[in-house]
This record gives structure tokens, sequence and C-alpha cells, in this order.
């Protein structure tokens, strides 16, 4: 496995970690008080858990990593609007932070995987 595939692997796999935690703290959130940021931030979380599940099932097999780029990177992009329009709202600023930590990890997935992709070009 090369270092860039690697790479990419950890970034799958600690988007799907932080997915998950991330899904726990939305929901405690929405709880305590509800805010539709922080349901946002729930379905943010379920599909940037399952976007990291699929980029660690995908890093098992190179070539097929190529799909995964611009779902990640829209994803991504959706999470840093997400943050700037709960700033807007006047959410709380952990919400704010959450969704910007998710979409930069959407966005370093992205990164990672166009990077596979481009040196599996090469070979």
């Amino acid at each position: 496995m090369s270092p860039s595939v690697k790479n990419f692997k950890k970034t799958s796999l600690l988007l799907m970690i932080l997915g998950l935690v991330l899904i726990v703290v939305g929901i405690v959130q929405c709880v305590l008080d509800f805010d539709v940021t922080d349901a946002g931030l729930v379905a943010a979380s379920v599909l940037s858990t399952a976007m990291g599940v699929t980029g660690a099932r995908k890093a098992n097999v190179p070539s097929t990593v190529k799909g995964i780029v611009p779902p990640a990177l829209i994803l991504g992009i959706l999470c840093l609007v997400g943050a700037a329009l709960s700033y807007v709202a006047q959410a709380p600023y952990p919400t704010i932070s959450y969704l910007a930590v998710l979409g930069a990890n959407n966005s370093t997935v992205a990164l990672y995987g166009r990077t596979v992709a481009k040196e599996l070009e090469r070979v």
C-alpha cells in the first residue's frame, strides 16, 4: 500500500470516527436545547460517517478511489456553508466549529482521494 493510499485510509477512518462522535454530540445538543442547526449537525455527521466508511472501504482497492472525490468535496463544501449559515443564525459556537471541522475533514478526504487517483493515472 502506497503512502498516499495509507493517508487516504487514515483520513477516511478519522472522518468515520469523528462523524460517529458528532452524531452523539448532535443528538445530545438536540435533546438539551433544540436548535435547527443541531439537526443540521446530526445530518452532516451521518453523511460524513457514511463518507468515511465508503472511503475506508474504497482504500482497499485504490482504483475505485476516484469515485469518492466529488461527493466528498461537495459534502465538505456543504458543511462549510452550513457552518457559515449557522454563524449568521447565531447558533452556539460549538455547533459552528463542529460543522467547520467536518467540512475540513471531508475536504481532506477529497484531497487525498485525488492524490491517489493521480498517482494511479501515472502508473
